[in-house]
């Protein structure tokens, strides 16, 4: 059996079990922390920003950019050894149900999506996000993407100069092809994104694990840390009152 606790601080529910403490908003239920058992947190280096987001309808709207993201609520409970925290969160027409499965230091974390109008919906990405990683000091840590035929070795500083929608720069990136620093996963690769610190011993890894649904590994910094993201490609239309797994 698993063992964990809750607290409920202000904006904040934090789970700790033996291993890992996870924290996250009771407004948006975003992720804000995220450390080992005595480790210091890994991510927050930046605004606080929803964990998830959708792109919907011909014009591909990304909806977390337009509307208020709303925790609904959260459940816990125990699945053998492991601890299993859903955050269910309002997205305009849209309820999602963002799954962390918690065993040891091991997080899989699965996203329902389900359209609770009575219009269909035409779906075109979900995006998931692991906001402003850093594991150390910014000079002293570094980003790699070892999944990756480009495979970025490079200080933090670097990779944290990259920007959403704007194309790598080739000291970041240099094999760049397609427009892309990183290749599809998990069809051309695992997606693995990582951001570790020699002095403080901290590694975070992530990496997407999909069905028919392939997904874009993205990094997006704010000169301080990264944001770790999969898009996933998963156009296709949601009927009123349907739902769909990434």
């Amino acid at each position: 059996m698993a063992s964990f606790t809750v607290t409920q601080h202000k904006d904040q529910i934090a789970l700790q079990t033996a291993e890992l403490t996870l924290a996250f908003s009771l407004d948006d239920g975003g992720l804000r922390r995220l450390q080992r058992a005595g480790g210091s947190n890994l991510i927050g280096y930046g605004q606080p920003q929803p964990a998830i987001d959708v792109q919907v309808g011909l014009d591909s709207t990304w909806l977390a950019d337009r509307v208020f993201v709303r925790h609904l609520r959260h459940t816990l409970h125990e699945d053998g050894a492991a601890v299993v925290l859903e955050i269910v969160i309002g997205i305009g027409p849209l309820m999602i149900t963002d799954r962390y499965q918690i065993t040891g230091t091991l997080i899989a974390r699965t996203v329902t999506v389900h359209n609770v109008s009575e219009d269909t919906i035409r779906l075109r990405g979900l995006r998931l996000l692991v906001p402003w990683v850093r594991a150390g000091e910014l000079e002293s840590c570094r980003f790699e993407a070892p999944g990756s035929s480009v495979r970025p070795r490079v200080p933090l500083r670097v990779a944290a100069a990259q920007r959403r929608n704007v194309l790598p720069r080739r000291f970041f990136a240099p094999g760049l092809r397609f427009g892309r620093a990183f290749e599809q996963a998990p069809d051309a690769s695992s997606g693995l994104l990582a951001v570790a610190d020699p002095i403080s011993q901290e590694t975070l890894l992530c990496w997407y694990v999909g069905g028919t649904s392939p997904a874009d590994p993205m990094v997006e910094g704010n000169d301080a840390a990264v944001t770790l993201a999969h898009e996933v490609n998963c156009a296709e239309p949601i009927a009123g009152d349907a739902r769909m797994v990434v």
